[in-house]
């Protein structure tokens, strides 16, 4: 497996949880498999949090930042498209 998408680590996290089934990204893709890969440069800065809901945001910090060790980053989940719904940003 060589595909990866990119996500914060909060997001990688509820996901793999099952407490989020959905991503809405920006730009579509063609890859159907691949693993999340967590990133941590957003939970760096100090307000991090004010992107997430109020009930959220205990979870969003206690999963901000992946597990790493000798600068590698644990990647613990591997992800499949079922279904793509392209939308204008407009109406999202």
């Amino acid at each position: 497996m060589k595909k990866c998408l990119n996500e914060w680590n909060a997001t990688v996290e509820a996901l793999g949880q099952g407490k989020q089934t959905s991503l809405i990204r920006k730009y579509g893709t063609n890859i159907r498999k691949f693993l999340l890969r967590p990133t941590a440069s957003y939970a760096l800065t100090d307000n991090f949090q004010n992107s997430f809901e109020t009930e959220y945001k205990i979870f969003a910090g206690t999963n901000a930042l992946p597990k790493q060790e000798d600068g590698k980053t644990e990647i613990k989940y591997y992800a499949e498209v079922e279904d793509v719904v392209e939308k204008s940003a407009q109406r999202i």
